[in-house]
């Protein structure tokens, strides 16, 4: 499920136009025996993507799709993301315009209550950077959709948290590497739980969603340096017969 707070975004005179563009973006996946005949450049630039994305905090409100663009690429994420036993669990809001702003207005003027002075000075300057980016996505995970899981599958119930949140990742990562491939930049947020109860009475959200993760996102201003890794042998073992 998506949930889009949008201004405006679909007008009666458009609904043919998205209809046509919906038709074409959700069409049948390629056959993997025609996957294997194409050129590596796509799965080159996907690796390249992954490793391309990074915290990136110096964003622009400049367009990069458009609202509509935006919104089916969501969509089609949603749709397609893996999830552990098809629980399907997550839920997303994209927030867009002033209700991209209202957002980090509102986690300013909450965390201003709750830190120091002289805390709050530097914690105000980064949420203005994200306020400053094109739009943000709340990821949610369902408690509500959880307990029913429990309650179906008892012989699995306490594994469902888990498989939640690692279906929650997927998507996650998914989503930001998808913005990446586009132009745009991102991070991810966790100014949750101080903002949770707010964020879902402004938005009029369940109060079985839970939210997990906030992502800013827009056309990047700067980028970030150079990234020390470790390497793969630390995290990689190989097994051969």
């Amino acid at each position: 499920m998506i949930y889009i707070s949008l201004f405006n975004l679909f007008s009666r005179n458009k609904s043919s136009q998205k209809a046509s563009n919906k038709e074409s973006y959700f069409e049948n996946p390629v056959p993997p025996a025609v996957q294997k005949t194409t050129s590596e450049t796509s799965n080159k630039e996907y690796l390249q993507a992954i490793k391309n994305r990074r915290s990136i905090y110096a964003l622009s409100k400049d367009p990069v799709l458009t609202d509509e663009e935006l919104h089916e690429m969501l969509e089609h994420v949603s749709i397609h993301v893996p999830s552990v036993k098809d629980i399907h669990t997550s839920r997303m809001v994209l927030l867009l315009h002033d209700e991209h702003e209202d957002l980090w207005a509102m986690t300013s003027s909450i965390l201003e209550t709750l830190e120091d002075q002289d805390t709050f000075v530097n914690t105000k300057a980064k949420l203005e950077m994200f306020a400053h980016a094109y739009g943000t996505i709340l990821f949610f995970e369902d408690e509500a959709k959880q307990e029913q899981i429990k309650t179906e599958t008892p012989q699995y119930k306490e594994y469902v948290s888990s498989w939640s949140q690692q279906s929650s990742g997927m998507l996650q990562f998914t989503i930001w590497t998808a913005l990446e491939m586009e132009g745009y930049g991102a991070s991810l947020q966790h100014f949750n739980p101080l903002i949770n109860t707010q964020v879902r009475d402004k938005w009029n959200l369940p109060s079985s969603w839970k939210l997990i993760a906030q992502m800013p996102f827009g056309k990047p201003v700067e980028y970030p340096n150079k990234k020390q890794v470790d390497t793969a042998e630390k995290r990689l073992l190989v097994s051969r017969s």
